[in-house]
């Protein structure tokens, strides 16, 4: 599943040449329990989320479709157009 941070850390980068930026549509939820006491918030953005959502994925529990694909940079606007 790609975030906001991946698509910010591609706007954060210098050289865009020879890269594209890809959109990933899971098309599922990540259904995880956790204990009472944590809150849900702090946990969405701990790396044992992250990991355990990963491994759903590396399991092949879940279905990765390519949502979009843009392959050209407009550096006056700054934003990744169709090509």
């Amino acid at each position: 599943m790609i975030t906001g941070e991946d698509i910010n850390r591609c706007y954060d980068e210098q050289e865009k040449v020879g890269k594209q930026l890809m959109v990933i549509d899971t098309m599922q939820y990540f259904e995880i329990s956790i204990p009472k006491d944590i809150d849900p918030e702090e946990y969405l953005n701990s790396d044992e989320c992250k990991q355990e959502c990963a491994a759903l994925i590396l399991n092949q529990t879940t279905d990765l479709k390519i949502h979009r694909v843009y392959q050209k940079y407009n550096t006056e606007t700054e934003e990744w157009e169709d090509a």
